[in-house]
């Protein structure tokens, strides 16, 4: 910034440094509209016929009930029958001798279930599956899990998945935000507790499939979510080392991965504004548009106009008797936000007066 200063015949100018802040005290970096580029797909969707959601949550062994030594228990969970328009699912397991499936026999008849889960004794490994009954378009077969066995009498009897915003400084679920396992607590079966003998591995979890993912390299406890984890659940899978423990557990992080694609309002009229955002964004997502006003009542028959470049769109309303707007555009893998203090919130509030 240049300011020049005459009194009389004298004339001095000074030349003075101008930095931005905002208002976190850290220097306003430049807002480019496309800077970032494209934003990833979301991960690929289920076949048709199929769904995910079967998960082996525990591997471990537990004493035999009202009898004598230990027996290996294995912990599923997976969507209750209702949430796949099913009456009930069907445990099977695959036969490698005759290359087919089984339904899984307990007490002498299939077991089946309208819940979400199972709790099972078994006394050797088992490739399993589920299928839906009562479905109207036809039964569904879910994702196949693989169930190891261990005979280390262990286990597993407390965890922590802290995924607060101060591991990184970004809130949960946006990319750059920090997911920590913590507190693993492994007893034997004689209720001495264990230490050592575990590692870790993370993965990402596809939401629709639930295919895992393994991220190379990614074995400690602290993990950071990058652009790569874009639409997947984050999942960390503790394991025993057959010697000291036995087994292992899977724990999911509670939801997807998200992208907060910050963006700004300009040129601003009683017809509309101009909308500019970090990332490109295709028509087809901006029709999710919902722009609601300081009562939060929502304004209907906006007009969204794109231009020649795809982070930008003129945004056309009535904005008659509105002193705020409000902007939500929410995808399954990114949302629209801005950053207040030093955290990146959803959503964009514009005050008008």
């Amino acid at each position: 910034l240049e300011i020049t200063i005459t009194k009389g015949a004298e004339t001095m100018t000074f030349v003075l440094s101008v930095e931005v802040l905002a208002d976190d005290g850290l220097p306003v970096e430049p807002f480019i509209p496309g800077m970032m580029g494209s934003i990833p797909g979301e991960p690929p969707a289920a076949a048709f016929g199929t769904f995910g959601g079967l998960i082996i949550e525990e591997i471990e062994r537990h004493n035999v009930f009202m009898g004598e030594g230990t027996e290996m228990i294995v912990n599923m969970s997976f969507p209750d029958a209702s949430s796949l328009g099913a009456d009930h699912v069907t445990l099977q397991y695959y036969d490698y001798s005759l290359s087919t499936w089984f339904d899984y026999m307990y007490a002498g008849v299939p077991l089946i279930t309208s819940g979400d889960n199972f709790s099972l004794s078994f006394n050797g490994p088992m490739t399993l599956r589920l299928i839906t009954s009562g479905v109207l378009t036809g039964n569904l077969t879910s994702n196949v899990v693989e169930v190891q066995y261990t005979n280390v009498d262990t286990y597993f009897a407390g965890w922590s998945l802290d995924e607060s915003v101060y591991l990184t400084g970004i809130m949960f679920p946006y990319v750059g935000h920090g997911i920590f396992i913590e507190d693993v607590t492994v007893f034997d079966t004689d209720g001495v507790e264990v230490i050592g003998g575990i590692s870790y591995q993370w993965y990402r979890l596809n939401p629709n499939t639930f295919e895992t993912i393994l991220i190379p390299g990614e074995t400690n406890q602290l993990y950071i979510t990058t652009i790569a984890d874009l639409g997947y659940y984050l999942m960390v899978k503790v394991t025993g080392d057959e010697i000291t423990v036995g087994g292992y557990m899977q724990i999911m992080s509670m939801n997807p991965v998200q992208l907060l694609n910050k963006g700004i309002v300009t040129d601003i009229d009683g017809a509309g504004f101009t909308l500019s955002m970090e990332y490109d964004v295709t028509m087809a997502d901006m029709a999710n548009l919902k722009i609601y006003n300081q009562d939060y009542l929502e304004i209907v028959g906006i007009n969204i106009i794109p231009t020649a470049d795809p982070a930008i769109y003129e945004i056309e309303l009535d904005m008659l008797g509105a002193t705020e707007l409000h902007l939500e555009l929410m995808t399954p893998t990114w949302m629209l936000g801005q950053k207040m203090f030093e955290y990146l919130m959803p959503g964009i509030t514009v005050p008008l007066i």
